[in-house]
């Protein structure tokens, strides 16, 4: 039997580049789910990251994506 997964995401379209708060909302939103089911994130932007967020995602385990 397979196992479950659950796969969050977060798509938006800011004006202005992600900052931390934005991704620390958004994982904050995960580990209210969690529950026996494992939960991933992943936050989609059209306009990218701040510096200051671009270490979130591999601290806390996120998928970030944003255009190439």
């Amino acid at each position: 039997m397979a196992s479950l997964q659950r796969v969050l995401f977060e798509c938006k379209h800011y004006k202005r580049k992600v900052d931390q708060g934005k991704l620390h909302a958004f994982r904050s939103v995960l580990d209210d789910i969690q529950d026996a089911v494992p939960t991933y994130g992943v936050f989609v932007t059209t306009v990218g990251y701040q510096s200051g967020a671009s270490s979130l995602p591999e601290t806390y385990g996120l998928t970030v994506l944003e255009p190439a």
